[in-house]
């Protein structure tokens, strides 16, 4: 388990002009209400590659479920850099295992590298969150997990907040990257989070199975 990453409410204001909200996108941009029963904690929302998208707009009032009222949320996940092959998603993997819906490779940066702008990372091997909320009570915390799979030695994921570094951490295998968000003083959470993966090894792989946020 990869150690807990904190980002405070000052640090969310402060790169807050620099991220930009998720934008609903063709006919994929449907409601969402993820059902996690016997979980600790039920998910605030809840992406996938095949379901990157949440608008809980959308079928009722998200505060009716989270004590909060009037809230508004909506989340998109997109990775980039997305490689195929015959041992592509398999590699690293013990026997058996499911293998990720999408593995990133093929172009991962130098670890130690500058976050560098937000526009080259769509030609990089990188997972975008994008999360906007409005109506939070200001002494909420929001937990985003986000399931990845090292799938060759060596790899490392730089975890983004807008052009700012906040970790470059390890992967080995199935992992969790957590990442604890304080809700700023106004109720309103704006997040860009970006996942971006590190190597000196051109093979170096990614497997992505997924992200989940809770409202603590």
């Amino acid at each position: 388990m990869a150690r807990l990453l904190h980002v405070t409410a000052e640090q969310l204001v402060a790169v807050r002009a620099a991220m930009r909200a998720p934008m609903p996108d063709g006919p994929s941009w449907k409601a969402a209400r993820p059902e996690a029963p016997g979980e600790a904690v039920a998910p605030w929302f809840s992406l996938t590659p095949s379901s990157p998208s949440f608008d809980g707009r959308i079928g009722g009032r998200i505060g009716d479920r989270i004590g909060d009222a009037d809230v508004e949320l909506t989340a998109t996940m997109a990775t980039f850099g997305g490689v195929t092959g015959p041992r592509s998603a398999t590699a690293g993997l013990p026997d058996g295992a499911e293998p990720p819906a999408v593995v990133l490779g093929g172009n991962p940066v130098a670890p130690g590298s500058a976050a560098g702008p937000t526009a080259m990372r769509s030609r990089q091997c990188a997972i975008r969150l994008r999360v906007a909320a409005e109506g939070l009570a200001s002494d909420r915390q929001c937990l985003v997990l986000a399931a990845v799979c090292g799938l060759h030695p060596g790899s490392r994921v730089q975890v983004l907040l807008a052009d700012h570094t906040l970790a470059e951490l390890p992967v080995n295998g199935e992992d969790r990257l957590a990442v604890l968000l304080d809700v700023p003083a106004d109720g309103m959470l704006r997040l860009e989070l970006w996942l971006r993966l590190a190597s000196h090894d051109a093979a170096a792989r990614l497997g992505v199975r997924g992200i989940v946020g809770h409202l603590l």
